[in-house]
């Protein structure tokens, strides 16, 4: 599973946001399974809005706990923070979003 960061250009100005999650091929990573079609998280406090840069989460790292996903991040370059999830939910809902030809 990849998390990476995405942007969107928006009236406000560029929003990047923490994405989730592609889902790729162990064999071969270039060929990718699955991927939400929305983002994880985007801005919303007013620390990830307003910053050295403003309107900016950028996932940096996770760390794995039982079943609890913490998901590192910079945000509005000025500010470092966690998110945390359930991983068996985020890919339970990442598998329902399944490539055609994989399913």
């Amino acid at each position: 599973m990849l998390i990476y960061h995405g942007a969107q250009e928006t009236e406000s100005g560029i929003v990047y946001s923490a994405c989730a999650a592609a889902l790729l091929d162990i064999e071969n990573p270039m060929k990718e399974i699955a991927r939400l079609p929305h983002a994880l998280f985007s801005p919303e406090l007013e620390w990830e809005l307003r910053g050295d840069v403003n309107n900016v989460v950028f996932p940096t790292g996770t760390a794995l706990f039982g079943d609890t996903l913490f998901i590192y991040y910079g945000a509005a370059d000025s500010h470092i923070a966690c998110a945390s999830l359930s991983l068996s939910a985020l890919m339970a809902e990442l598998l329902t979003y399944t490539k055609n030809d994989e399913k």
